[in-house]
C-alpha cells in the first residue's frame, strides 16, 4: 500500500512539520502560460478548459509545457459528465433474463465506465495538484516579471 496521503507543504507549515528534502526545489520550469483552448477539443471540455486554465495560471502550475496533459483532464472530466448523465437516466442496474428466463439484474456498463473515467480524471487533477493532498507533490514556478504573456504589453 502506498501509505497515507501526502499533506500540502502550506499545511506542514502551519504545522510546523515542514521540511526542506522532502520538497522537490529542482526540476524543469517551462513559462507560465494562459493557453488557448484546442479547436478538436469536444464542446463541454472547452468550456472545462475555460474554467480550469485560468486557474492553473494562478496556481503557476499551467505552462507551455502542458497542453495536451490538460486536453486529457478537460476530456476525461466531460466523459464523466456524460456517463453520469447516463447513469441518471438509465439507472445504475438493469434488469434481464438468464436463459432459463429468471430474473437477472446487471450492472449497467455506464457505471463501469465512469469509474474508469473517474479514475482518469482524478490522475489528471493529481498531476496538475488540484486536489489539497497533492498540491504538497507540484512545485510552481517562480513569480517573474514575464511570467505571463500579457508582461510583454504592460
Amino acid at each position: 500500500m502506498p501509505g497515507p496521503a501526502k499533506k500540502p507543504t502550506a499545511l506542514k507549515i502551519i504545522e510546523g512539520t515542514a521540511r526542506a528534502d522532502r520538497t522537490n526545489p529542482a526540476e524543469p520550469k517551462p513559462p507560465i502560460a494562459l493557453l488557448d483552448a484546442p479547436e478538436h477539443l469536444s464542446a463541454q471540455a472547452r468550456e472545462t478548459w475555460g474554467a480550469v486554465a485560468p486557474i492553473l495560471v494562478r496556481m503557476r502550475v499551467l505552462t507551455i509545457a502542458d497542453p495536451i496533459a490538460l486536453e486529457r483532464l478537460c476530456e476525461a472530466y466531460a466523459e464523466t459528465r456524460a456517463l453520469r448523465a447516463v447513469v441518471e437516466a438509465e439507472g445504475y442496474t438493469y434488469e434481464t433474463q438468464n436463459i432459463a428466463g429468471e430474473r437477472m439484474l446487471r450492472a449497467n456498463p455506464a457505471v463501469g465506465m465512469l469509474a474508469d473515467a473517474d479514475r482518469r480524471l482524478l490522475g489528471y487533477l493529481r498531476a496538475f495538484g488540484m486536489t489539497p493532498a497533492d498540491r504538497s507533490r507540484v512545485s510552481a514556478a517562480p513569480e517573474t516579471e514575464d511570467a505571463t504573456p500579457w508582461a510583454a504589453y504592460g
